[in-house]
């Protein structure tokens, strides 16, 4: 169906305009229209955005496995990696096991997580994972193409990813142990 209606066609030119011009509200398809009314005729620097896609399309090769295929699958999720992973390109910063590990992390618990959770955490590390996934999750659900919302998901992703809070694997194991413990007690109730 997406394709009879072109939607993979509009989903990669959204890519080129987010290589090229970086997060924008895509809630209307106004910028779209006039980005194909610029470059109808000629798209001479488009090389340059192509090169910067299939950059950040390598970076994401290394970051993504089949642990976190059913959170990449997703197209929100892909533009939300995308967006990460051309500002990871423009400052030089590479896909190391650390990165590739806590993205496996937080995909298998964003997977898992429900904003319903009554959770706390025991530490401040714990708490701020908890934070981030309600964050995440509540960007994508409604309004997933708002300047707002997108700009919450790459932040929480970028920031996990680079650590910026010394969060670690363990806080989103003990957060999804948790998670687990509470779907045990519901099914047994």
């Amino acid at each position: 169906r997406e394709v009879r209606r072109m939607q993979d066609v509009e989903y990669c030119s959204s890519i080129l305009i987010l290589a090229r011009e970086g997060i924008i509200d895509q809630t209307k398809s106004e910028r779209l229209d006039q980005i194909y009314k610029e470059f109808c005729e000629e798209y001479n620097d488009g090389y340059i955005d192509v090169e910067k896609t299939n950059n950040a399309m390598q970076l994401i090769k290394k970051l993504t496995q089949n642990e976190t295929n059913g959170f990449v699958n997703k197209k929100i999720q892909m533009y939300t990696l995308f967006s990460v992973m051309f500002d990871f390109y423009e400052n030089k910063i590479d896909i190391t096991e650390s990165e590739i590990q806590m993205f496996e992390a937080f995909a298998k618990c964003y997977i898992m997580f429900k904003n319903e959770y009554d959770l706390q955490g025991k530490d401040d590390k714990e708490q701020k994972v908890i934070e981030y996934l309600k964050k995440y999750k509540l960007a994508s659900s409604e309004g997933v193409n708002k300047l707002g919302n997108r700009m919450i998901r790459f932040e929480v992703l970028k920031k996990i990813l680079l650590k910026v809070d010394n969060l670690d694997v363990t806080c989103f194991e003990n957060i999804m142990e948790k998670m687990k413990n509470i779907e045990i007690k519901s099914e047994e109730e």
